[in-house]
């Protein structure tokens, strides 16, 4: 029998989990606003592009996090799907949306005993639901963090251009 604390963990992990793809739907009204050359421009310091970040989310979302709960969940394993076409912001948003979406779904039916097992993974044996969404979740914070951070400096380059 789940505990209270126990549910309402799993809704707040659940909760994160979908606000990210909220966050990054209004986010992508903001970067209609750059030019291409700006979204996906290697900046001076070295760090990725929003582009290329926001690519990097997609690609670990269908190749490694949304597999691993499947993975996890079924405690099998599976071959991965064919690779999306992430060549431009639209297919990347919409990848990081509906994979977030289907993680929210195939996350939220599941009982406390499937969220309190051991699922080894190989980077740590002893993973559970838990904290592997508790450490997408804290990775999605600092990727939103760092996109917003690049935005930011990206619109001060721009203006300063246009001045």
């Amino acid at each position: 029998m789940p505990t209270d604390s126990a549910r309402a963990l799993q809704a707040k992990l659940l909760a994160q989990l979908a606000y990210f793809a909220e966050e990054i739907t209004l986010l992508r009204g903001r970067l209609d606003h750059l030019p291409d050359e700006s979204l996906f421009a290697q900046p001076f310091n070295g760090e990725l592009s929003i582009g290329e970040r926001l690519r990097n989310l997609a690609l670990a979302d269908e190749r490694e996090r949304l597999p691993t709960f499947r993975n996890l969940i079924a405690s099998s394993g599976s071959s991965l799907p064919p690779a999306a076409d992430l060549s431009t912001l639209d297919t990347i948003v919409q990848q990081i949306v509906q994979g977030r979406s289907e993680m929210v779904e195939l996350l939220q039916g599941l009982d406390s005993a499937a969220w309190d097992n051991l699922y080894p993974l190989p980077s740590d044996p002893a993973t559970n639901l838990y904290s592997y969404l508790h450490r997408l979740v804290t990775e999605d914070a600092e990727a939103l963090r760092e996109i917003a951070l690049h935005l930011y400096e990206t619109r001060l380059a721009w203006r300063r251009r246009s001045v």
